[in-house]
């Protein structure tokens, strides 16, 4: 009965994400295009018009590797009861302890972490049931998306490992990133809940507890709960329309800057909770727009030129 449940899963998945991937891999020549017809220099130009020719020769073979190794991952998963981490989950573990790594391999590693993260954010509810779901499946052992072969860091490990030793440039490579989060991750969420649904019919964890977040709240944030019971259970209402209701572009936009002005006030030792009441979101802290203009611009002062690249490919 647990194999055939494995297998189930395994025939849901892999369809779905092979149209998706198919997509992706027929768009990468038509992005490559239109930058290399919006570059700024003829050098710039050249790169793109080169990339793709060589992406052109190198796709059916990646696109083949990749789905080899998500499959044997997602078999693997199975047979070693789930104790091993993802590719990117380990690879980060073992950089750790390295003092000296390759700025281009750092670039690219923060390419993929950005990735996962965004997305993990993104599907944290169809995740947070799959990996349980998964996890009594798996025998009650602790699944979480580190592990779950399927979620965002298991896809993306094995994308990074198939696509650094292809001879791209750095900014192509973040191109063909940019790509593979709009075109592939940002689309599984409908894959998610048809796995989710069909373990339910199984009979696999039929009810799940809420105990999932976004993100842990600060002290602040709780305090601010306690007090005000209602107002922050309406707020979070209001939150999660947001959240279903706005496109996924917008969303990562939206994120996006949360995540840059948290570090900012990080850097300038303040604290990250609620700021003065000003939106009434529980879950998520608040910024003035003077704070949000002063903090963009001094991160655009004091991003190195590659970072200023990235943010100039984003708006493409």
């Amino acid at each position: 009965m647990r194999n055939e449940i494995i297998l189930e899963c395994r025939k849901i998945f892999f369809p779905h994400f092979e149209a998706i991937l198919s997509h992706f891999f027929e768009n990468i020549d038509d992005q490559l295009f239109a930058l290399s017809d919006k570059a700024e220099s003829s050098t710039l130009q050249a790169l793109y018009f080169d990339a793709m020719r060589y992406v052109r020769i190198e796709r059916d073979e990646a696109k083949r590797k990749y789905l080899s190794e998500v499959k044997s991952q997602y078999d693997a998963f199975w047979k070693n009861s789930a104790s091993s981490k993802s590719k990117l989950a380990q690879k980060q573990e073992d950089q750790n302890s390295l003092e000296l790594v390759e700025n281009e391999i750092l670039e690219e590693d923060l390419a993929v972490t950005t990735m996962v993260e965004k997305n993990n954010n993104l599907f944290y509810r169809e995740l947070y049931d799959l990996n349980i779901r998964f996890a009594v499946l798996a025998g009650d052992i602790e699944i979480d998306n580190d592990t779950n072969p399927l979620a965002p860091a298991g896809l993306c490990g094995i994308f990074e490992s198939v696509l650094i030793p292809l001879t791209l440039d750095l900014r192509v490579k973040l191109v063909i990133y940019k790509l593979f989060d709009t075109l592939v991750l940002s689309r599984l969420g409908s894959v998610y809940n048809e796995l989710n649904a069909a373990l339910i019919s199984r009979g696999v964890q039929t009810t799940i507890a809420r105990k999932a977040r976004r993100k842990p709240m600060s002290e602040t944030m709780v305090q601010s709960t306690i007090e005000n019971p209602i107002h922050s259970a309406s707020a979070n209402t209001q939150y999660e329309a947001f959240v279903q209701t706005t496109d996924s572009s917008s969303l990562e936009a939206f994120q996006t800057i949360q995540m840059l002005l948290g570090n900012w006030r990080s850097q300038l030792g303040i604290a990250s909770g609620v700021a003065g009441g000003a939106t009434g979101f529980t879950s998520i802290p608040a910024y003035q727009t003077n704070e949000v203009l002063h903090a963009l611009s001094g991160l655009q002062q004091s991003a190195p030129p590659l970072y200023k690249f990235r943010i100039q490919l984003t708006k493409i």
